[in-house]
Order: C-alpha cells, then sequence, then structure tokens
C-alpha cells in the first residue's frame, strides 16, 4: 500500500506522537509498504532516519492557528492521492484517525483542573475561550472526529473510547481500541546490570537511598505539585529518598513549590530533558505518576517494561492495564499526596518493589509495539483488526 503519516510537526527527537509516527513507518517500510509523511515542518532528517519519503507542506506567513488550518486542508487534499493515510493531531478525512494526545476537550479539561489556584483557573478558563489558537484545536479535533472519510477512530485505552464517544454524543461503530506498545528489548530489568550502579553515581543517589521517578514534559498536567507534596510526606521517614525530575516542563515553578515544601537539592533533583529515559528507569526504585490525563502513558509502560513499579492515577489510561497490589498502585485521585505517599511507602516495603517490578514486566510483554503495529496496519488496510 502507498501509506501516508500527517502530523502537523515532525521531530522525532520530540518522542510522543512524533517518535511513534518515525517507528511505525519504519515498520510498515520493512513490510514492504511505501511511506510519506506529511508535515507542514519537520527537523531536519526527521523522516530520513526511517528511509521514508517525506513530503513537506511548507507553512504559511499566517498566525499559527491560521497556518495550522492552512496544513489541514492541504494535507486533506494530499492524501488522497494514497491508498491509506493515519493522522495522530486534528487531522481531517484520514483513513484512520488516532488521537495520541487524547479528546483535545478533556484534556483541556484536565488542564484546567490541575491548576491549584481557584481564581487563577477561573482566569485561565476565561482566556481560553477567546484564544484562536484553543478555539482551532478544540474544533479541528472535532472535525476530525466526525470526518465521514475516516474510517477508524483509533483509541489507546478504553478512557479514550469513552473521551471519544463523549464528544460525538453518542457510541460510534468506527471507533477501535488499539493499545500502545512498548519496545521489550530496548526497556528491560537487564539494563540494571549495565546502568544502574553508574547511572546512580552520577545522580548522587547514596547506597540505600530510594529513587522516586518522575518524566513528563507538562509538569503541572503529570502532576509534579502532588509528587513533591508526597516527597515532603515521606522526607522524615527512615529510608531516604530522593525524587528525580526529568523533562522539559516549568521547572522554575516546581523548584518554588520544592522550596516552599522544605524539599533542597537533596530531596529532589531536576535532571532536565533526558532523551535516553532507558538508565534512569534502571537507576530509580519507583516510577511516581500522578497525572490529571494520560490517554496511555508511554512512560508508564515502559517503565514496566524496565521492571520499574509504578504508582499512577486512574486518570492514566496505562492504569487499565494494572492490577494495583501487583503491578503496582494506582490512585484515584491525583490531588491526594497523601494516598501517593502511601502507595510510594507500600512499594518500597522490603521485597515489594522487586516482586511488583517483575510482574510489571511480564504485564508489559502482553504489548509489544509490533501488536500494535499490526493492529494499525489492519485498520489501515480494510482489515478489521
Amino acid at each position: 500500500m502507498r501509506i501516508a503519516l500527517v502530523i502537523d510537526r515532525f521531530d522525532p527527537g520530540k518522542g510522543g506522537a512524533e517518535a511513534y509516527l518515525a517507528s511505525f513507518g519504519e515498520w510498515l517500510r520493512s513490510r514492504g509498504h511505501e511511506v510519506a509523511f506529511l508535515s507542514q515542518d519537520a527537523a531536519p532528517g526527521g523522516a530520513d532516519a526511517t528511509g521514508a519519503r517525506r513530503i513537506e507542506i511548507p507553512g504559511r506567513r499566517a498566525p499559527r492557528p491560521l497556518r495550522d488550518a492552512l496544513f489541514l486542508g492541504a494535507a486533506a487534499a494530499r492524501i488522497a492521492s494514497f491508498d491509506a493515510s493515519l493522522g495522530v493531531r486534528a487531522t481531517v478525512g484520514t483513513t484512520v484517525y488516532a488521537p495520541h494526545g487524547g479528546v483535545y476537550r478533556a484534556a483541556a479539561r484536565a488542564n484546567l483542573d490541575s491548576v491549584r489556584s481557584a481564581p487563577l483557573r477561573v482566569a485561565k478558563r476565561a482566556v481560553r475561550a477567546v484564544s484562536p489558537k484553543h478555539l482551532f484545536l478544540g474544533r479541528a479535533d472535532a472535525a476530525a472526529l466526525r470526518s465521514e472519510r475516516t474510517r477508524h477512530l483509533v483509541a489507546v485505552s478504553g478512557r479514550v473510547a469513552r473521551d471519544i464517544e463523549s464528544a460525538l454524543g453518542r457510541p460510534d461503530p468506527r471507533i477501535r481500541v488499539v493499545r500502545n506498545g512498548v519496545d521489550l528489548a530496548r526497556f528491560h530489568p537487564e539494563n540494571r546490570l549495565a546502568y544502574r550502579a553508574p547511572m546512580r553515581k552520577r545522580l548522587s543517589l547514596a547506597d540505600g537511598e530510594a529513587a522516586l521517578l518522575f518524566v513528563a514534559h507538562n509538569f503541572r498536567l503529570k502532576g509534579i505539585d502532588t509528587a513533591l507534596a508526597a516527597v515532603a510526606r515521606l522526607k522524615d521517614r527512615a529510608r531516604p529518598q530522593k525524587l528525580l525530575v526529568a523533562g522539559r516542563g516549568h521547572r522554575a515553578r516546581a523548584e518554588r513549590l520544592a522550596r516552599r515544601l522544605g524539599l533542597g537539592p537533596g530531596t529532589v533533583s531536576f535532571l532536565g530533558d533526558v532523551r535516553e529515559t532507558a538508565g534512569l528507569y534502571a537507576a530509580a526504585d519507583v516510577l511516581v505518576h500522578p497525572t490529571f490525563y494520560d490517554p496511555a502513558s508511554l512512560v508508564t509502560l515502559e517503565a514496566m517494561a524496565s521492571g520499574l513499579p509504578v504508582v499512577t492515577t486512574r486518570e492514566d489510561g496505562t492504569s487499565e492495564l494494572l492490577k494495583p497490589g501487583v503491578e503496582g498502585e494506582v490512585i484515584e485521585d491525583p490531588r491526594d499526596s497523601a494516598s501517593l505517599a502511601a502507595a510510594i511507602e507500600r512499594l518500597l516495603a522490603p521485597g515489594r518493589a522487586r516482586r511488583a517490578g517483575e510482574a510489571a514486566r511480564r504485564r508489559a510483554e502482553e504489548w509489544p509495539w509490533t501488536r500494535n503495529f499490526a493492529e494499525m496496519e489492519a485498520l489501515l488496510g480494510g482489515r478489521d483488526g
């Protein structure tokens, strides 16, 4: 088949949907398909690493919402010449639409919910109501979900499937749940043998010190406030603990909160953007992911594949794969730092982290990345998975 993979901006180095498309494109090409990436701009060599052909649709000199709207129109015209097409971010008329960021309306609501200050929350809601950017994103996502040309709407979790039905106002027979997959070779418990000791030394982790790992690019949405508050509750425990914060989030704000909670550099370490996370999973003892919204966290799944027990929330679609008390812990309220602290303590009990990590790896082994790719290929080819 000739397959178009459509995304507004394409830089696989950023991870997320862009890295997914790069890997999926490479896999499709290995299966004999002709693959093209359609983007309005792309990082140099972004698609070239897959060996696929890139079609770059230039952005116009216009404000971003208008530029994005022009891209959607140009992409819709281009995909007509392909046998099948896949969109992962608000693209109208593709054969398969798989919103990796979830349904815009649900994500936007959770983003506001994660704001601790009620007055600030009200102000942000008012700004979003008239913001050209947010108005465009909401309408584009709604148009993508309602497009009659789209054969399948792919949800990466049951929660996203429910969000799609809510956005449409009805059940829709086009909805299919195709869960994220994980690279089981890259993320493996044996990484601890190679990475754990040198990485812990590099991170200044003392022998016996528990390393709690938080990885995100939107710190507030993924629950940094709750994570820091939980660590503050645990700081006087007998076993010393350190929170490792990795990602491109709003660091200054998180550092201010850490100081207000009495957490110094010896208790919280901000690592910045870490592209290769396998070493961090190996060095850590628990992944802490108290997210307000996650369609299906790849961070959670990668940690599980690495043999790392996890604490996440019901708002994370990957929590649907977890049996609380077995592979990790699931808390109900992403604001509840007391429940998060208690869950971390349970996982750090002697022998518990090892058992939970082993169970997490076994569960992750049910979701290799090739399973996702094969199911998506079937949908693109008109075979109902």
